[in-house]
């Protein structure tokens, strides 16, 4: 009898510690309990914000307020203390349905829910930097996560493409050639530092550390590059004083760079699509002074205003880009993406810009262009069908203004357009590394 009670309560204690052990769940079990429980019809947007601090998860649905998204406030899901998640006031589904979670999160904020023990709200990198920051030793994980919080310490207060400045955080510059000055520029450099010399100790230690652009001695360098190409941006004069390392990109890398530099005709525009494509080109023109009279733009970029704003600005020895839109047209928020109704018309870009400089109607957080397909203005006029296409986004608009005003200019690109300018892949002529064509 007594060795049965010995048994049971060791097995209790053994189940008692297994539940106080128990890792909070995963972002994939998160999404597949919200999503495979609760019904969102009484929500005008049909997908909720997930925010994870460290061991509770909270949701954040979704609705528009006139004209713009509403974010209502937090509500706990699942309680770390209390190890289980929580009911929701929100309708239930009639039985649990299978989720497909990459139709809900998308890859990077994946990995970012896997990696980071905040992350999905603004400001998540602050909580971060507070908990790593101070630790004398992290493991290889936490070193990048802790440089990945400072990288986005000091780009998501100048552009905020992904919503994860803190309140108050982002910096409303003027669209000026040197907008970033004073201590906002002194933050911006003592962020940078910290997020490369997180990056550098990891490649130092792991140089094999795989990240979601390669290993980390490829994000130690882009990191570089990175920093580079916004003080480019917001403080051109510290970007001239800026003395980039020697060696940091492999040679094989650095000569596929140089090869695609060396088939853009002369005075050409590079559109690059990636990190990869952009940062190793501007490397070897800022570092070498190679081929500056190419000028290299990023295609997502595009989507930003400053980096709009940039692209009218000489690059090296690189003419600017001719972008036709006033800055009002694409300041902060404005038409940040254009609804595309069905219609029958072939409209020129020229129309479809002249669109945007009309009020928005009543209650409409974006305008709607009616058309078939979109007419460039060209030497050889080319169209584009609109067919299929539910929206254009900024950069789209952006891409197509700059083809439609570059006159004798080559565009040259080695990637290919996976998205609603996906037409245009057929204007290119392909050579051996890169597409070119000439308006």
């Amino acid at each position: 009898m007594r060795r049965k009670l010995i048994i049971s309560l060791f097995c209790c204690c053994v189940f008692n510690i297994a539940v106080n052990a128990q890792a909070p769940p995963g972002i994939r079990q998160v999404v597949r309990a919200f999503y495979g429980h609760y019904n969102l019809s009484a929500f005008t947007v049909q997908q909720v914000q997930f925010q994870k601090k460290k061991d509770d998860w909270y949701i954040v649905t979704i609705e528009y307020n006139g004209d713009k998204l509403n974010y209502n406030t937090p509500v706990l899901f699942y309680s770390g203390k209390q190890k289980k998640f929580l009911d929701l006031e929100i309708d239930r589904n009639g039985g649990e349905r299978a989720v497909d979670v990459s139709q809900y999160v998308d890859a990077y904020s994946l990995a970012n829910f896997d990696l980071q023990p905040y992350f999905g709200y603004p400001g998540w990198y602050l909580d971060v930097i507070r908990e790593l920051g101070s630790k004398p030793w992290l493991a290889d994980n936490d070193l990048y996560a802790l440089g990945r919080a400072y990288s986005t310490a000091y780009t998501a207060p100048l552009t905020n493409t992904g919503r994860d400045a803190a309140p108050g955080a982002y910096r409303e510059l003027p669209l000026t050639d040197a907008p970033l000055q004073g201590e906002n520029l002194r933050e911006f450099n003592r962020d940078a530092d910290s997020a490369i010399a997180c990056f550098g100790r990891l490649a130092a230690r792991n140089p094999t550390y795989p990240t979601s652009v390669g290993d980390i001695r490829l994000k130690y360098a882009n990191e570089l590059l990175c920093r580079y190409h916004l003080l480019l941006t917001f403080a051109p004069a510290e970007a001239e004083q800026t003395v980039l390392p020697d060696g940091i990109y492999a040679n094989s890398l650095l000569d596929s760079a140089r090869q695609l530099l060396n088939e853009c005709p002369k005075s050409a525009v590079f559109l690059s699509f990636g990190d990869n494509d952009f940062y190793p080109l501007l490397y070897l023109q800022k570092k070498e002074g190679f081929r500056r009279d190419v000028y290299v733009a990023n295609y997502n970029l595009m989507a930003v205003d400053h980096f709009i704003y940039r692209l009218m600005k000489p690059q090296f020895n690189a003419a600017p880009l001719p972008v036709s839109l006033d800055t009002t047209l694409y300041r902060r928020d404005a038409n940040e993406y254009v609804y595309r109704a069905t219609g029958n018309d072939t409209v020129t870009i020229g129309s479809a810009i002249n669109l945007l400089k009309q009020p928005l109607p009543d209650g409409e957080s974006a305008h709607t262009l009616s058309a078939a397909a979109l007419k460039l203005p060209l030497k050889r006029p080319r169209t584009i069908s609109l067919s299929g296409i539910s929206y254009l986004l900024r950069n789209h608009i952006v891409l197509l203004d700059i083809i439609s005003n570059l006159s004798n200019r080559p565009l040259c690109m080695s990637g290919y357009f996976t998205d609603e300018l996906q037409p245009l892949n057929s204007w290119f002529d392909r050579k051996t590394n890169i597409g070119i064509f000439y308006p």
